[in-house]
């Protein structure tokens, strides 16, 4: 609702009493979380003293009327005002609910503004529009409808819907928007708004939102699930370190589902690193053509940095109607690939790269810049879509998928058997000829066993407790040599764990070679001062050296 002369009245109230709110700021802070409440404060003493009557948006919860009526009964600056004052007050609060069913931009608009509006939209349009010829033909229509009065509504966001679809109407181009800008804490429609304020809060925004992270989990079956709402910009490092972590997270399943059905765009580089994970050597994507090169860029997968237990992963990528832009990219260069299976409706076909412009703070404009062009088909999905290769509906998509990835997990999970069962007969082999070159030429055995264990950490299968069982297994069938073997590479490999330098100094102890043990034992109390066994072990080895002696 609009500000009324009741409003009006009311704010010399606010007014007057806005200086003693903000004297007892602690005091409120503490006794109603005053934070929020002050916000609102500062908000309708702007209005009061803000001189335009626009509208306000603020919660519709009840709660903050009692509120101010506790206020006003227990602070003893507030309590002296009269009953009608108050009343006012109360009342003004009262309609606050309502306001907050519209916003700044639903202010009404004279035919002046309107006509400044329509001219910012077509002097974007020739300025940026990736075809000049179709920006002044709607430039020309926009101008046109405008002396007809198409224009004269009261409010921005009508404003905005009507542009939006005209500027569609010549080549439907789904990316051509307008939208009003609402107003919030760090924006009140005022025009100039520091960069600096806006771009500070949007950060903030992306992360509280978790960059568009919506769920990441593991399905019954062991397969993976990731649903992005939107590919947000990068470089940005939270959502860097975000993206590592759930790619690490989903690293280990059987399969991996990818849900877009309600992501609507994102950033190229995102996209483009997003995509990386899956493929083991760079692979070309969608390029984009833009207006200012004259030229096409060419995109393609990262080099070195896929990862390992991705690549080859089943990957099942839902989308729906309502998947538009950025993640229409990914489906579409998948497909082209033959990476992965997509799942659900026919998308919605808007595939020209685009920026966003503001337009005195009042509305949001996009304008497509370029278009997309993928090598391999020379084309892009602007118009078509992309088309699934299972249609279902939306609703019914995720069922679908989980239906074939668990068949694709099931043979994930075998051909992962049968690799483990390989790799066991490959590391016996080697490590038959590591103890038989042992009784010949110990440092070529200790050279060969050093590089199988960099083949085998290298492919990611192997461990300390591997090496901890072999030193078992050779001290039980009394090969010491592999033994001391086994135990330097485990000290060198994992220099916090105590029990290769416990195991070591204990066999050079019973060999009888008392100063690698005492040196063994050193390293250790080193890394545990307060062991006392290992002390015990040291005093007693210093004393045969001495009666040696």
């Amino acid at each position: 609702m609009y500000l009324n002369e009741v409003t009006f009245t009311a704010c010399d109230v606010i007014y007057s009493v806005r200086n003693d709110f903000w004297a007892e700021k602690s005091n409120l802070s503490n006794v109603l979380q005053g934070e929020i409440f002050l916000f609102r404060l500062k908000s309708i003493s702007y209005i009061s003293e803000g001189a335009k009557a626009r509208q306000c948006c603020f919660s519709d919860n009840l709660l903050d009327i009692y509120r101010v009526l506790y206020l006003i009964t227990s602070n003893k600056r507030i309590n002296t005002l009269s009953k009608p004052k108050i009343f006012t007050l109360v009342l003004l609060l009262w309609a606050f609910p309502a306001a907050s069913q519209s916003n700044l931009s639903d202010a009404e608009l004279t035919r002046i503004e309107i006509k400044d509006m329509v001219n910012n939209v077509c002097q974007l349009m020739m300025d940026h529009y990736v075809f000049p010829d179709i920006a002044k033909k709607i430039g020309g229509m926009l101008r046109h409808n405008l002396s007809q009065g198409e224009y004269d509504v009261t409010t921005y966001k009508a404003l905005a819907e009507l542009l939006s679809r005209d500027l569609k109407s010549v080549n439907q181009d789904l990316h051509l928007n307008v939208w009003s800008i609402p107003p919030d804490s760090h924006n009140q429609n005022i025009e100039n708004v520091d960069p600096i304020v806006r771009q500070l809060h949007i950060i903030r925004e992306n992360a509280a939102r978790s960059y568009s992270f919506k769920k990441v989990e593991i399905l019954e079956g062991n397969i993976g699930y990731l649903e992005l709402t939107k590919f947000e910009t990068i470089p940005e490092p939270r959502l860097e370190r975000m993206l590592e972590g759930a790619m690490d997270f989903l690293s280990n399943c059987s399969a991996l589902i990818l849900d877009l059905r309600r992501n609507n765009g994102g950033n190229h580089r995102m996209i483009q690193r997003f995509m990386s994970y899956f493929f083991e050597n760079p692979v070309p994507i969608t390029g984009q053509f833009t207006r200012e090169s004259g030229g096409i860029r060419e995109y393609s997968t990262l080099k070195n940095f896929h990862h390992r237990y991705l690549v080859n992963m089943p990957l099942f990528v839902l989308v729906s109607s309502k998947t538009v832009s950025g993640p229409e990219q990914v489906a579409y260069d998948l497909q082209i690939e033959k990476r992965a299976v997509i799942i659900g409706e026919k998308t919605k076909g808007a595939a020209n790269p685009s920026y966003f412009h503001r337009i005195k703070e009042k509305l949001l404009m996009c304008i497509p810049y370029g278009y997309a062009v993928h090598p391999k088909t020379q084309s892009n999905w602007e118009g078509t879509g992309v088309i699934p290769d299972v249609f279902v509906p939306a609703d019914s998509a995720l069922t679908k998928a989980l239906e074939l990835a668990r068949e694709a997990a099931e043979k994930m999970k075998k051909k992962e058997k049968n690799k483990v069962d390989s790799l066991v007969v490959e590391l016996s082999e080697k490590m038959r000829r590591v103890e038989s070159l042992l009784k010949s030429n110990a440092s070529e055995a200790e050279t060969l066993f050093i590089k199988t264990l960099d083949e085998f950490y290298q492919i990611e299968y192997m461990n300390k407790y591997l090496l901890l069982d072999w030193f078992d297994s050779y001290e039980d069938m009394g090969n010491y040599a592999a033994c001391k073997m086994v135990g330097k590479q485990g000290i060198l490999r994992y220099p916090d764990e105590d029990r290769f330098y416990s195991r070591l100094g204990d066999l050079y102890l019973k060999k009888g070679d008392l100063e690698k043990a005492l040196e063994i034992y050193s390293a250790l109390l080193r890394l545990n001062p307060n062991d006392i066994s290992v002390k015990k072990k040291i005093e007693e080895i210093r004393k045969d050296r001495k009666l040696k002696r």
